[in-house]
C-alpha cells in the first residue's frame, strides 16, 4: 500500500496534471522554447478555459478574443478563426498579438506543472501562470 501512494505521489508532477480549465491563465513567454520572448511590460495576455461552453476566451494584449476548444487527455485543439476585436495599439503590442494567436491557434498539447501551463504547437511554445 506505501508502496503506491509513494508512486501516486512521484506522478503528480508529471504529464498534463491539473485542468487547464476554469482558471484563468496569464502569459509569462512564448515563441521558440530554447529562446521565447517575455510579454511586453504593460500588456495583459490571458486565457481562460471554460468546460461548460467549450469556449476559450482572454486579452492577446490589446484585443479580446473568443474562439473554441477541445482537450482530449493532453491533446489541445482551437478551432479558428477566433473573433477578435480591432482596437490599434501600436505595432509593437499588434505584433505581439498576432505572434499570440497564432501559436495559439496551432495548439497540439499541453501540460501543466504547479501553476504553470506550456501550451506546444509544433515549434513554439506558450508559457502562462495560473492567476
Amino acid at each position: 500500500m506505501l508502496v503506491i501512494i509513494i508512486l501516486s505521489f512521484s506522478l503528480a508532477g508529471c504529464g498534463t496534471g491539473p485542468s487547464i480549465e476554469n482558471v484563468r491563465w496569464i502569459l509569462l513567454s512564448y515563441g521558440d522554447p530554447e529562446t521565447p520572448y517575455a510579454v511586453l511590460p504593460d500588456t495583459s495576455v490571458t486565457a481562460r478555459f471554460n468546460s461548460g461552453t467549450k469556449q476559450i476566451r482572454g486579452s492577446g494584449g490589446c484585443n479580446m478574443y473568443t474562439g473554441e476548444y477541445e482537450v482530449s487527455g493532453d491533446n489541445l485543439t482551437l478551432t479558428g478563426p477566433f473573433a477578435v476585436t480591432e482596437r490599434w495599439c501600436g505595432k509593437e503590442i499588434a505584433d505581439q498579438e498576432s505572434a499570440y494567436l497564432d501559436i495559439l491557434l496551432a495548439a497540439k498539447t499541453y501540460e501543466t506543472d504547479g501553476g504553470i501551463l506550456q501550451i506546444n504547437s509544433g515549434s513554439n511554445v506558450l508559457y502562462y501562470e495560473r492567476e
